[in-house]
């Protein structure tokens, strides 16, 4: 069954990424892809084309990460689909930050917080404004960026979030020094 195929090649992506086998799991991932794309699946495709360009933002590869995260967006915005467009605008404005292109990261947080906001995902707003924090300390607009640390922290702590809650901790340190 080709949908079963395509699964398989994407489960051994994933498990090959959680083994930090980032190239193995590029293999699967365009194996999966390209599956998927027969089947005409879009979500998945797009859910794919987003790890792709995580897995590249892992590897230091900013660039190819950009581009399929683009690709990503592209695929989801034709589709309507607002939740997953704000979680790969994030992907994406933490790879322009890597990659120190810092006003394209600022405009695509930008637009990651109000399409959380316009939708209510509460999931993963806190992840945007976390970034964004980031993103205004290298730009040393310092008192924007505690506003931002600040909103994380309340929205980390409403869900219990003890990974962004440290990122936050680790913000204030940058913001400190």
């Amino acid at each position: 069954d080709p949908t079963d195929i395509a699964t398989a090649h994407l489960n051994w992506a994933l498990v090959a990424e959680s083994h930090g086998q980032y190239l193995s799991s590029l293999e699967y991932n365009f194996k999966a892809m390209q599956e998927f794309q027969h089947l005409h699946d879009t979500i998945s495709v797009s859910a794919i084309l987003n790890n792709i360009g995580i897995t590249y933002h892992q590897l230091g590869d900013y660039g190819s990460s950009v581009y399929y995260l683009l690709k990503a967006i592209e695929l989801d915005e034709s589709r309507m689909d607002t939740a997953y467009v704000g979680q790969e605008f994030i992907n994406l404005a933490e790879a322009y930050f890597k990659a120190k292109k810092l006003n394209e990261a600022a405009r695509c947080i930008h637009k990651a917080y109000i399409d959380l906001n316009l939708i209510d995902d509460e999931y993963s707003l806190p992840y945007a404004t976390e970034i964004w924090s980031l993103i205004l300390i290298a730009k040393s607009e310092y008192d924007s960026a505690a506003n931002f640390i600040r909103l994380t922290e309340r929205l980390a702590d409403k869900h219990q979030n003890e990974y962004l809650l440290n990122r936050s901790l680790e913000h204030w340190g940058k913001w400190h020094f």
